[in-house]
Order: C-alpha cells, then sequence, then structure tokens
C-alpha cells in the first residue's frame, strides 16, 4: 500500500545488528560533539518492527500489514509510569527496540524490559518522529509544539544542549502564539530526507525542511492551520482549517491540485493519501478523491440518524478499507468504509476523542473511553477490551509488542503465553 515498507528483496538490519554497526562507527570516526558529528547515513534504517512515525508511515495510513495482530486478551509486559505528563496522551513510537514518548519529559524506554532514560526533562511537544536517513550514524528524534522544531540525538553519551542537532528559531512573541499553548501542533513526517510540519503561528505554513540540518526547502501557505502532512508516492496531501484538500509536489512544494469541496469553513480536516486514493474527514463529512487529478470520487456525510456528528482523529487506510471514529448524540462509533464507494461495511460503539484506530494484520486496535479495545478488522467484532485509567493514545505496534500511554502509564502488551 505504501512505499514506505523495506523492499522484500533489500536486507533489513536487526537492532542488534544496528547497534553493532553504529558502534564501530563511532569507534572510527571518535567522538565528536553531538551537535557537528556527521556520519553516512548506510547505517541506520527502518525495519519492519518499527513504528517510527504517528500513524505508522509517512502516508499517516496507520496500518502495519505484518504487526502483531492480538487475538485474545494480552498480556502486560511491562508498564512505566513517567516523572511528568502533559496534555493529551501522545502515541509512542518505536525504532531500533526502543521506544520514544513526549508526554511532558521526552523519554526512551528499552521496548524488551521497560528500561527507561530521559533524553529531555522539558516539555517538547507531544509529537516525536524518528529520522532514520540522514548524515548522522544513529537516529534523530524530531519534535515540535507548534512554535518550533528540534532534533534532538538521543544517544546516552549526551546531556543538555549537546543533544540538539538543529532547532527551528524561536518565534517571536505575537498574539498568535497567545493561543498556542506549547503541547500543541501537528505529528511531524519525515520523508526522502526532509520533514514536513506545520507551522501554527502569524505565517501559518507547512513547512519542508532538511532532515539532517533543519534548513528550509520549501514552504506553503494554508492560511490556517494545517493537518499532520501526508506523503505518499512523491506528493505531500495535507488538509487546512480554511477548506482545503491540497497536494504539493514532495521535492519542491510546487501545487499538483487544490480543493474546497464544502461551501464554508468548517472544523478542523484530515487526509490519509494510498495506492487506491487520497481520503479526507471534516466536521461530519467524509470525502474520496483521485489521487492524480484531485477528482472527487464520492462524498459522505457520517451522521448516520444522529442530529450532530463529529469526526473524531485521522482516518486509518488499509488495503481494502477505510476507518473513521465519528462521534454521535449516542456515542462513538467506528465505521469501516468501502474506499471506492464509501458505503458503511460495519459499525462498532467505540472510540476515543481525537485519537485514530491502527491496523496491525487483521486486527483494529482502538482507543475507548473504557480503555484500548481490539476489533476483527473484517467484521468489526470485539476481541477484548484492556481496561485503563485515563484515556488511551493512539497505540503503535513494534518490537513485538503493543504500547500506548493513557495519560498516567505507558504499556507495552504482548500476546498471553
Amino acid at each position: 500500500m505504501s512505499d514506505f515498507r523495506p523492499p522484500s528483496n533489500s536486507p533489513v538490519l536487526s537492532p542488534s545488528r544496528r547497534r553493532f554497526l553504529g558502534a564501530v562507527s563511532a569507534a572510527v570516526a571518535g567522538t565528536l560533539g553531538g551537535c557537528s558529528a556527521v556520519y553516512p547515513a548506510a547505517t541506520t534504517t527502518v525495519s519492519s518492527d518499527d513504528w517510527p512515525l504517528v500513524g505508522y508511515d509517512p502516508a499517516g495510513s496507520g496500518y502495519k500489514p505484518d504487526g502483531l495482530s492480538l487475538r485474545s486478551k494480552p498480556d502486560v509486559r511491562w508498564k512505566r509510569t513517567p516523572r511528568t505528563v502533559f496534555g493529551t496522551p501522545s502515541s509512542p513510537l518505536v525504532y531500533d527496540g526502543t521506544v520514544y514518548t513526549a508526554s511532558g519529559d521526552l523519554l526512551a524506554v528499552d521496548v524488551a524490559d521497560g528500561t527507561t532514560r530521559t533524553l529531555f526533562s522539558e516539555l517538547h511537544g507531544q509529537f516525536p518522529a524518528i529520522a532514520a536517513d540522514t548524515a548522522y550514524r544513529n537516529e534523530t528524534v524530531i519534535s515540535t509544539d507548534g512554535r518550533r522544531v528540534s532534533a534532538v540525538n538521543p544517544s546516552s553519551d549526551l546531556r543538555g544542549e549537546l543533544r540538539y542537532r538543529w532547532r527551528t528559531p524561536a518565534p517571536e512573541s505575537s498574539f498568535a502564539s497567545s493561543f498556542f499553548p506549547s503541547s500543541d501542533g501537528s505529528p511531524p513526517v519525515v520523508a526522502d530526507g526532509l520533514v514536513f510540519v506545520p507551522a501554527h503561528l502569524d505565517e501559518r505554513s507547512l513547512l519542508a525542511l532538511d532532515a539532517s540540518s533543519g534548513a528550509e526547502r520549501w514552504r506553503y501557505r494554508t492560511d490556517g492551520m494545517a493537518s499532520r502532512a501526508s506523503v505518499h508516492d512523491g506528493t505531500v496531501y495535507v488538509a487546512t482549517w480554511l477548506n482545503e484538500f491540497a497536494a504539493l509536489d514532495a521535492e519542491t512544494g510546487a501545487v499538483r491540485w487544490r480543493r474546497q469541496p464544502f461551501k464554508q469553513v468548517l472544523t478542523w480536516g484530515y487526509v490519509t493519501a494510498a495506492d487506491h486514493g487520497v481520503y479526507g474527514v471534516r466536521d461530519d463529512y467524509a470525502i474520496a478523491f483521485e489521487a492524480e487529478s484531485g477528482d472527487r470520487r464520492w462524498f459522505r456525510h457520517l451522521d448516520g440518524d444522529s442530529e450532530y456528528a463529529e469526526i473524531q482523529g485521522s482516518l486509518t487506510v488499509t488495503d481494502d478499507a477505510v476507518f473513521v471514529q465519528v462521534e454521535r448524540e449516542k456515542g462513538m462509533v467506528l465505521l469501516a468504509l468501502d474506499p471506492q464507494s464509501g458505503r458503511t461495511r460495519w459499525s462498532a460503539r467505540v472510540g476515543g476523542h481525537e485519537t485514530t484506530p491502527v491496523v496491525a494484520g487483521e486486527t483494529v486496535y482502538a482507543p475507548d473511553q473504557s480503555g484500548l479495545v481490539a476489533l476483527d478488522a473484517k467484521t468489526g467484532r470485539r476481541l477484548w477490551t484492556f481496561p485503563t485509567k485515563g484515556d488511551p493514545s493512539s497505540p503503535a505496534v513494534g518490537g513485538g509488542a503493543l504500547l500506548f500511554t493513557d495519560g498516567f502509564a505507558l504499556y507495552a502488551l504482548e500476546a498471553s503465553r
């Protein structure tokens, strides 16, 4: 479905192999500063066991076809309580055997045993991303708080300011900035050596930054807050607050097509691209576009028989279905839609505020107000519920575990023994 997945005939380095190569590179190159050391990029790669971005891949599909599919209630591998928690629970990431989460402190947690390191004891935004294909010998953790973007070296050998590889300039104090607490922002997306991230201050734009240096490559003026970018097959898709869905050339930022399908400004929009189309949501509507032309394929109102409806979170798109959560008068509903027609295949009474389900194999993992819920992707049948104290985040699947936070703790679940 996505060009994100490693080719089947290319070697994928295991975590231990990648660490060995990283150690060899470090020994050869010596101990240079964390901000200035530049090495060949060949020692890092994203494997099928990682979950490096919010939404899994650059498209934000939330779909891992070969991921851990837990059909019965799982066991807890470990549970960790962060020292500080701020704002909405953050979706964790997994790279090379390490879990990264940024709900308060920026933490690195060993996926196998839960050993925890604090990378920064300050808020770095709630949306980290992992950049592997850069000029550095190890991964870079990129995060945003809606005001500036930071790139951090997660090595345990560095402390404080030495961890920064680059940071975008701090914005000047402005009227707009007073409306955006430091936890706000949209998740950054890393693809083909670039970081795509919305800037939510005075000149609201989608920025393309060099992942190694932070240098700006291009910007697209959105005239309103923008969603997480969806990057697929050389094109960046974005939805803005002011009734726009746009397709941009990923390398240059040139506009390929732009559509304003609604007659009035509604609310926040989201977009997710796939091989079989581009799908957007806004308010209580869902829409499908043809990727090349931007022509509308279908358009749906998702209120059902309810007088009130509001879509919660982004879309999850698999090879043969589109999943979307809707809040209606009688509660949350998760819908599975046919990507060609938009018709509802099944619906289930499950869902959480401003969260997005993910799909691994044939299992849907959906945040719910009662806990994390697993459903059969084909039928919507509930398989199990894992109760939580707070509302769960969108989960990640990696390192042989299902990982999520609930605002109080970080959980790693695994298959029951």
